[in-house]
């Protein structure tokens, strides 16, 4: 089947959309669930075609069909919506962000609690060894100053 299809040949079209590699579930839900919408509007419109006058400020538009009032309201207020949600992604992406930092932070601390135990675990052990090394002679502190001045 060729991929350019015309658009007097709604069969063409159809089968194209269904046999699209992009199919799946979802988007035949959406296809559908747009396609009733689309009916629904359609119904409104053919209702209330009535025209009304709109006064904006200074503006005034005269004439204007009723259902292009409410069109343009449900526009405006999804813009309104859109707006609202990238400003909670942002708001969302320096939450994270802070998060990030204070986590590399935390991880950074731990680095060097690891090094510090590390280092006090080595002069633990060579407290261990020089006790276990004193024959007597020598005294402990002395042995001790000895070590820690090399």
């Amino acid at each position: 089947m060729s991929r350019y299809f015309s658009l007097h040949d709604p069969y063409t079209l159809l089968v194209s959309i269904l046999t699209s590699t992009f199919y799946t579930k979802n988007h035949m839900i959406g296809l559908l669930l747009s396609i009733v919408l689309a009916v629904i509007f359609a119904y409104v419109a053919l209702q209330n075609n009535t025209s009304v006058g709109i006064q904006i400020a200074q503006w005034q538009f005269v004439g204007i069909p009723l259902y292009i009032v409410s069109l343009g309201s449900l526009l405006v207020g999804l813009v309104i919506a859109w707006v609202f949600s990238l400003f909670e992604k942002g708001s969302f992406a320096l939450t994270m962000y802070g998060k990030d930092n204070q986590l590399r932070a935390e991880k950074q601390h731990v680095q060097n609690l690891e090094r510090k135990v590390e280092e006090l675990e080595r002069e633990n052990n060579k407290l261990h060894h020089l006790m276990n090394q004193n024959d007597g002679h020598t005294p402990l502190l002395t042995k001790l100053r000895q070590s820690l001045a090399h």
